[in-house]
């Protein structure tokens, strides 16, 4: 005996949705499954053809992965672009890649999406709804060839690439790595050198051909997948937002019980940047978690010199010199609490005096001098106010060129000895007193011993390669795959995002890289937590989450 069922869909009415919340509801909820049908349609871009896709999704994780060059650099596979699903036009003939809106050449009639299987007979038959993928890509053959570098010659090697190292004629030491693409600096560094000739690549063949590489399951209009026969969905989980994250270990560090704040860079994909502070107030950064170095080093690296470290985290304040009679002035806005003035500073509107002669600069009467006195007003100050300042630039004398004594040092009886006997007529120091007496940056600068940037760069690859003699080739080579290359580093958009919104910034969502810019809103948020100001990050607050959609998970699981 068998039984008949009944397969028709009924139309059900819609019943009303009782609300029993008392807190009104501020905002509609979203369609949910339209976010997800975006993202799969975002990731894809199946409706534009295949030369007008932007540099995302499925076409960003295609031109990471491309080109591929074998290690002599006589082949290179180039990347030219996929498409999604069976296109068809009215002859038949079409060959190229096909998508929204393309044209046969021979027949002039537009391709057409043809579907393999529809929805209703993938449930019956135990099949996957899915599209086939196919990409084109060019294969491109080298010949090396020897290029003499005349004048002429250095138009035309502009994008081609160098396939034996280049040395330098007066030491022989390699100059230029090879399977290095000549670009405007590494001409700029042949011709000063003198070099003779490069061998470079030169095409021989150049060959396309479309691949197929798998299926892809598609999406349903109502947000699901088939897989075998069966319906399915994905689950969005909500992740960590990539940003800047800060944070301190409430005392529990250290038996005194102060507070060591720290800073964390999270990127979508990449490298971890850790900041901290010690016991000591020293600064310090760790590269995904391996030992730490002072600071300023990364800094250092990524282009800024010392003096610009101190210019960029303190005001520098000008300090006139009387060499022979010994005095010393400084503008009325230079003044720093505790200075001893050694003239009285009088209000014009009612000619008292704000602050008399031999007295010393507190934070009350410094606020008064600012609204009476006039910023350019010179005032003497006592000598002995600036033993135990910070000089910001090394004191140098003119007529010798002699170094008297190093920048970011503090000032002793010896200095000023020192800059009345050269006839020093002007030295400048750091803003540090008793209103702003953070010292955490220069003191970093003093532990850190480093003064330029290839010095830098070799100490973070000790670092993250202990053991390997670091020489500054190499070690530039792996800080640049680090945080130069975005097939290694990516903030990702909300990363980029995130980072402009909290510090201010205003860098392009398209640079996902890390920049110097970046780093030193950081570092300054950082400091002024650790003096009071601002507050630390709640890593469970939702604000810091984010619900990764399936587009972005699929761009993931690809890579």
């Amino acid at each position: 005996m068998s039984s008949k069922i009944n397969t028709e869909r009924t139309q059900v009415e819609s019943r009303g949705r009782m609300n029993f919340a008392r807190i009104p509801s501020v905002i509609q909820i979203p369609n949910l499954i339209e976010i997800q049908k975006k993202s799969f349609e975002s990731f894809l871009q199946i409706d534009r053809s295949p030369k007008d896709r932007e540099v995302k999704g499925f076409e960003e994780v295609f031109g990471d992965v491309f080109p591929i060059s074998d290690l002599n650099i006589n082949a290179r596979l180039e990347y030219v672009g996929y498409e999604i699903g069976i296109w068809e036009c009215g002859c038949g003939e079409y060959k190229d890649l096909g998508g929204e809106g393309v044209i046969c050449d021979k027949c002039g009639q537009e391709a057409v999406y043809k579907e393999k299987f529809k929805m209703s007979e993938c449930r019956q038959k135990g099949l996957t709804y899915a599209d086939p993928i196919k990409i084109m890509v060019r294969m491109v053959l080298f010949d090396r060839e020897r290029v003499e570098l005349t004048p002429k010659a250095f138009k035309d090697l502009a994008g081609r690439v160098i396939v034996e190292e280049v040395k330098n004629p007066q030491t022989g030491k390699m100059l230029v790595p090879a399977r290095t693409e000549i670009s405007a600096d590494t001409l700029k560094t042949l011709q000063e050198h003198k070099v003779s000739h490069v061998v470079v690549n030169s095409v021989r063949e150049v060959k396309e051909q479309k691949i197929f590489l798998g299926e892809m399951p598609t999406m349903s209009p109502t947000g699901t997948f088939m897989i075998n026969g069966v319906e399915r969905v994905i689950v969005s989980q909500m992740h960590r937002s990539p940003g800047a994250f800060f944070s301190h270990d409430k005392g529990k560090s250290h038996v005194s019980g102060k507070y060591l704040y720290s800073a964390r860079i999270i990127p979508d994909r990449g490298s971890w940047i850790d900041f901290e502070f010690d016991v000591k107030d020293i600064l310090h950064v760790k590269i995904d978690r391996r030992r730490k170095l002072p600071a300023t080093i990364l800094l250092n690296a990524f282009g800024m010199d010392v003096n610009t470290v101190l210019k960029t985290f303190y005001e520098i304040e000008k300090i006139s010199c009387d060499p022979k009679e010994g005095r010393y002035y400084c503008n009325v806005k230079s003044l720093l609490t505790g200075f001893k003035v050694l003239e009285d500073i009088v209000d014009p509107k009612t000619e008292e005096p704000v602050i008399k002669a031999q007295k010393k600069i507190t934070p009350v009467i410094k606020k008064k001098i600012a609204r009476v006195g006039k910023a350019s007003q010179k005032i003497e100050i006592d000598k002995e106010s600036l033993i135990g300042c910070f000089l910001f630039e090394e004191i140098v004398d003119k007529k010798t060129g002699e170094v008297l004594f190093g920048g970011n040092q503090a000032i002793t009886q010896e200095t000023l000895n020192l800059i009345e006997r050269h006839g020093i007529n002007e030295i400048q120091i750091l803003h540090i007193d008793e209103e702003s007496p953070d010292t955490s940056i220069r003191d970093t600068i003093l532990a850190a011993k480093i003064a330029t940037q290839d010095e830098a760069i070799r100490e973070i690859y000790k670092r993250l390669r202990p053991g390997d003699p670091p020489t500054t080739e190499i070690a530039k080579t792996l800080f640049w795959s680090l945080f130069y290359s975005p097939k290694r580093y990516n903030l990702s958009v909300v990363g980029r995002m995130k980072l402009n919104q909290k510090f201010g910034l205003d860098i392009p969502l398209e640079n996902r890289l890390l920049t110097l810019e970046d780093l030193v809103a950081v570092v300054k948020y950082l400091v002024d937590l650790r003096n009071g100001i601002g507050d630390v990050d709640d890593i469970d607050h939702l604000g810091n989450r984010r619900v990764r959609a399936v587009g972005e998970s699929l761009e993931n699981q690809f890579r």
